[in-house]
């Protein structure tokens, strides 16, 4: 009689199937211990128990009334947990590794006073690193300012996921998000399924680095105004985002809504108090451009790769390209299967000189072969789930278990 070995037996199997799945449970474990570490602060407006000021015995233990007193208190390392409700601006300066997370409903809509008056702020990081900011709503409506921003970032990295920056308006220099560096390298920013709407500038970059993903960039149609300005050596990458609704009826020389603005006219720098003396580059992969008067608008030292997007439905124009540098424009979707026209061939909308469109995309760049891509995980934009971590150690285990199988099956044919 030949001795069954433990492998032919099917409770020994089980047992190495359980231990597996084990495993895959303490790595669930693992990530929930190491994101609930070191500590978490409370913030509730609507809780009677909620407390004023700084200095508290034990930050961990109470609930605080506003978002700036918590964030004073915290220590490198911490989650700012903010519940339901309307919040006062806040500022984070010096600081390192915090994370400022609103419940579903949490809204800034006040802004702080700096220097002097001459500019004011919603949320201000400042020479800081790795602040987070997640789901939180900045909302300028009622703000009667004389120069407003939404959400900025000097010298400072981190991140700004989910929420909305909206109705930042008021003046010519009103900005939804500010993205800048007072050095080089100092400021760089991932920003990540926001809708930046109704700001007269939507989100601008200088001397930094950002990177929009799943992001909605809407304009103030008809009122014009800018959606993505990159300017003084700003690098942007901009994937999978839509920039619409930045046109203006009729507009003067000057006036026209734009997409996406790669580095700015000289003219405008004085108007606007900005200085571009130094080249900026934007790289742009599976977006939408539609609905402005000017889809993107390359200036001066810009420089701007765009392929596999939808650049379509832009009355003017789809690219204009005023620098020296020739945009890389190829396989995108221009409206028309026909491709681009001005100085294209088709009925799309047009491009200027020195763009190369060809070849161009004969339909939108979702059903494109060439332009899908499966999506990244992990992160803040993609964060694994539990499921994302048990299935690994799930096929393993069967990947255990089918070997075990065959391996019975063919010892029992060479028996028979």
């Amino acid at each position: 009689m030949t001795k069954t070995k433990w492998y032919q037996k099917p409770i020994y199997l089980m047992v190495v199937f359980a231990l597996v799945l084990s495993l895959g449970v303490a790595a669930v474990v693992m990530v929930e211990t190491v994101k609930a570490s070191p500590g978490t602060i409370h913030v509730d407006v609507n809780d009677p128990s909620c407390v004023t000021g700084t200095g508290q015995p034990d930050p961990y233990a109470c609930v605080y009334c506003n978002i700036q007193d918590a964030i004073d208190d915290a220590d490198p390392g911490d989650t700012i947990n903010v519940a339901v409700g309307t919040y006062d601006a806040f500022t984070v300066e010096g600081r390192s590794n915090i994370t400022i997370i609103g419940e579903n409903g949490v809204t800034v809509d006040s802004a702080n006073m700096f220097d002097g008056g001459a500019w004011w702020g919603m949320a201000l990081v400042m020479n800081s690193t790795n602040i987070n900011i997640d789901n939180i709503v900045f909302d300028g409506e009622g703000i009667d300012v004389s120069m407003l921003e939404g959400v900025t970032y000097v010298d400072s990295t981190g991140s700004i996921t989910g929420g909305a920056v909206r109705n930042i308006i008021g003046s010519a220099m009103a900005m939804g998000i500010v993205i800048a560096g007072s050095e080089e390298g100092s400021t760089a920013v991932g920003i990540s399924h926001l809708t930046v709407e109704n700001c007269t500038m939507g989100v601008v970059v200088s001397n930094a680095e950002a990177n929009l993903d799943m992001c909605s960039v809407k304009g103030r149609s008809p009122d014009g105004g800018y959606g993505i300005q990159a300017v003084d050596n700003a690098q942007v990458t901009i994937t999978n985002c839509q920039i619409c609704d930045w046109w203006k009826e009729a507009p003067q020389p000057g006036e026209a809504g734009i997409g996406v603005m790669v580095a700015i006219p000289e003219g405008y720098e004085e108007m606007w108090g900005i200085e571009d003396e130094r080249p900026s580059t934007v790289n742009m992969l599976r977006s939408t451009v539609s609905d402005n008067n000017a889809g993107i608008c390359v200036y001066d030292d810009g420089e701007l790769t765009a392929n596999c997007n939808n650049i379509a439905g832009n009355d003017l124009l789809g690219i204009y390209n005023a620098a020296t540098e020739e945009v890389d424009a190829a396989k995108n979707w221009w409206g028309y299967a026909s491709g681009p026209s001005g100085v294209g061939p088709g009925s799309g909308d047009a491009v200027s000189e020195n763009v190369t469109f060809d070849p161009w995309l004969p339909r939108e760049f979702q059903s494109c072969r060439e332009c899908r891509e499966m999506a990244p995980v992990g992160g803040e934009a993609y964060p694994v789930t539990k499921l994302g971590i048990l299935a690994p150690w799930i096929a393993f285990g069967a990947a255990i278990i089918a070997s075990a199988s065959l391996l019975v099956l063919r010892r029992r044919r060479a028996q028979s």
